[in-house]
């Protein structure tokens, strides 16, 4: 039996994949490459593009071309060594390198910099508190798209739009933002 999305759910599905793949690397480090690169600019940018944009477009396609799932990427694999890769890849994504960065990023970003002298403690509880919204959003798994696609992503491109905008508006005053946050 086939499922046909609607178009909200599409649309749902691009914000939420988009989300994904947009992190703090994503907004941080071209304006900084940018900066760096002077009159190389170009080229730092088609290099970022090509690794952070081209790179991942085209996991997405490999995946999609092999049939859409595991199944399809291992299928000339023995099942041991197609298990092994599964257990790697989910180890290195997960808990060797992604929720720890996601932890550690949101926490130096969006924690302390209102708080004097941050410490352990307060990276400890605010870990705890983190990984326990992330838990209930991976919990209701129904749920994650219309969580992400149709609510924190819309919000995500309000608070982009709002800061190009500003950068555009009142330069100096995100300059003046800098300095009162560090």
């Amino acid at each position: 039996m086939s499922q046909k999305l609607k178009i909200s759910d599409i649309w749902a599905l691009g914000f939420m994949t988009f989300a994904f793949f947009l992190g703090a690397g994503n907004i941080i480090f071209p304006p900084q490459a940018g900066l760096l690169a002077g009159e190389h600019s170009l080229s730092a940018m088609t290099g970022f593009l090509f690794t952070a944009v081209g790179l991942p477009l085209t996991g997405i396609v490999a995946v999609a071309v092999a049939g859409g799932g595991w199944r399809g990427l291992t299928r000339d694999l023995p099942t041991s060594v197609a298990t092994l890769i599964a257990v790697l890849i989910f180890i290195i994504i997960g808990p060797a390198f992604a929720a720890p960065r996601a932890g550690l990023v949101a926490y130096e970003m969006g924690f302390k910099p209102f708080i004097s002298n941050a410490g352990q403690l307060e990276l400890t509880i605010f870990s705890v508190v983190f990984f326990a919204i992330a838990m209930g959003f991976s919990l209701s798994q129904g749920k994650l798209i219309d969580t992400i696609g149709k609510v924190l992503t819309p919000a995500l491109f309000a608070a982009l739009a709002v800061l190009a905008i500003a950068v555009f508006v009142a330069p100096q005053a995100l300059s003046v933002l800098r300095r009162v946050i560090t």
